[in-house]
């Protein structure tokens, strides 16, 4: 099996990541979200510390820079976030790390994400959108898939176009829907979830061994 990982509301908690770039650029989080939204989601440009900083006409770039090349992102990843990895280290054959946006501040993250960088096989970036991503069209198609992201609609668009690799046959394809800031959350989404037989869960948290443990003794309770 495969083991596909985004990164951003599902692994690392951006949130917290950019409460952290807003202290490292002396803003208050308001200020760098409006900023942040003005600057780059507003116009749809994939954002990069570097061209934040040549938007507010900083004149400290550099030492912002050197601070922020010294920055442990790792310790911005959810709580059990590490244990869900290496659970699916040990029982996946390939674990792999896929991550949208900007291709150089992508890598700049992961770069400080710390040692569990190396619990990836492969780590892979990619400027475009997900379902034009070249990575997915071209798994290996007699392979079992998993894959974990926060995003119904996003998550649904690398269904698609790996299902679309194989010809249409969706087997063997595992899905799980990872509740993030960002995530669409309503029953008629719950429904559709439940409806593919996608599994739902409230944070990663839930996907640690600790927690499935617990989950098959309570199973095992009520039978």
């Amino acid at each position: 099996m495969t083991t596909i990982f985004d990164l951003d509301y599902t692994l690392l908690d951006t949130v917290r990541f950019k409460e952290a770039l807003a202290d490292l650029l002396g803003m208050d989080v308001v200020k760098f979200n409006k900023s942040y939204r003005e600057n780059f989601e507003e116009k749809g440009i994939n954002y990069t510390l570097e061209a934040h900083l040549d938007a507010l006409g900083r004149d400290d770039k550099k030492d912002i820079i050197e601070k922020f090349n010294k920055m442990n992102i790792g310790k911005y990843f959810y709580e059990k976030a590490k244990e869900v990895l290496l659970n699916e280290r040990i029982n996946c054959d390939k674990l792999v790390l896929l991550t949208f946006g900007d291709e150089i501040w992508q890598e700049e993250k992961v770069k400080r994400l710390g040692e569990v960088v190396e619990l990836f096989d492969e780590i892979v970036y990619e400027n475009d959108k997900k379902e034009n991503s070249h990575f997915l069209k071209n798994l290996p198609t007699d392979s079992d898939i998993k894959i974990i992201n926060d995003k119904f609609k996003e998550t649904k668009e690398m269904f698609d176009e790996i299902v679309k690799s194989r010809s249409g046959n969706a087997s063997g394809i595992e899905v799980i829907i990872v509740k993030s800031k960002y995530s669409e959350d309503t029953q008629e989404l719950r429904n559709e979830i439940k409806k593919r037989c996608w599994r739902y869960c409230e944070n990663i948290a839930e996907l640690s061994p600790e927690n499935k443990e617990v989950e098959q003794e309570r199973k095992f309770a009520i039978r």
